[in-house]
């Protein structure tokens, strides 16, 4: 018979421990920041071996920057598993799949790196993912306005709102139901 462990209270699988404090371990700013970096620089050295030309610029002023502020965002929903409920995910999982979407099919309206960068400044509770977030959406924002005149920046951060908006809505019903 396998033996279970506690950890903070929770009954966890063996196992499951080593993969919570790996998780523990990144969400320190310092991790979270060398990890980011470390899986935006690996992203962008793919691009330069395997593109060439225009797409291989394309791709690294536009789609690695947002990697740092992705990976970011994902070790701390990994850590807030612990700690949280899991309903978050109700509204994280659709927004990054309209994004990632967005990424390779013509969606109207809606920018999915405004769609996904905004949502994380607007989500994310860590200063790694916040600020790196703020900063890409400022650099996406300047390239759709200036030099792109694409509107559909306006409808990612439109849509990220209301995103953040029921998120937050639920996280009150949330916290209403548990003080009853």
């Amino acid at each position: 018979m396998q033996s279970e462990t506690r950890t903070s209270g929770k009954i966890r699988a063996p196992g499951m421990g080593s993969i919570s404090l790996l998780v523990q371990r990144l969400s320190q700013p310092a991790a979270m920041l060398t990890t980011a970096a470390s899986v935006t620089l690996l992203y962008a050295f793919w691009i330069i071996i395997h593109n060439e030309g225009w797409k291989e610029w394309w791709l690294l002023y536009y789609f690695a920057p947002i990697t740092f502020p992705f990976v970011c965002f994902l070790i701390e929903r990994a850590n807030a598993l612990e700690a949280a409920p899991r309903w978050p995910w109700l509204v994280d999982l659709p927004v990054l799949a309209l994004s990632i979407t967005r990424a390779f099919y013509a969606l109207p309206i809606i920018s999915g790196h405004a769609l996904f960068l905004t949502y994380a400044v607007l989500t994310t509770r860590t200063k790694p993912a916040r600020i790196s977030a703020a900063l890409v959406l400022f650099e996406v924002a300047c390239l759709k306005i200036l030099l792109w005149h694409d509107a559909t920046l306006f409808g990612g951060m439109a849509a990220a709102g209301i995103s953040a908006a029921v998120l937050v809505g639920l996280k009150r019903v949330s916290q209403n139901q548990k003080t009853r």
